[in-house]
């Protein structure tokens, strides 16, 4: 298992579950989609946190794409997990509240 840096640590540590964040897709691959997020961090958005519908993720994030994404777990060494399911329940939460005061 790879240990993070120093450096790598300190821009992990000013990211938290919860925050969504921008990166460009650097890489696809069947288990699901790696996303630069900058300052040497990369997260992986897994093919169960993409689409509960399936699809070609090489056709729906070309290399390059820039995605939003949920940060839903940093494990110790590390590495980031995202989510775009989590993204659109919050979306969709925040849809209803506004819209009915639910």
């Amino acid at each position: 298992m790879r240990k993070a840096h120093p450096k790598d640590l300190a821009a992990i540590a000013r990211l938290s579950v919860g925050d969504v964040v921008s990166g460009k897709v650097s890489n696809v691959e069947r288990f699901g989609v790696f996303l630069d997020l900058g300052h040497r961090q990369r997260g992986l958005l897994p093919a169960s946190e993409i689409d509960k519908r399936g699809g070609d993720a090489h056709k729906q994030f070309p290399v390059g794409t820039e995605v939003k994404a949920k940060i839903v777990a940093i494990d110790g060494a590390g590495k980031i997990r995202l989510s775009l399911t989590a993204l659109e329940a919050d979306f969709a939460r925040r849809w209803l509240h506004e819209s009915y005061n639910v």
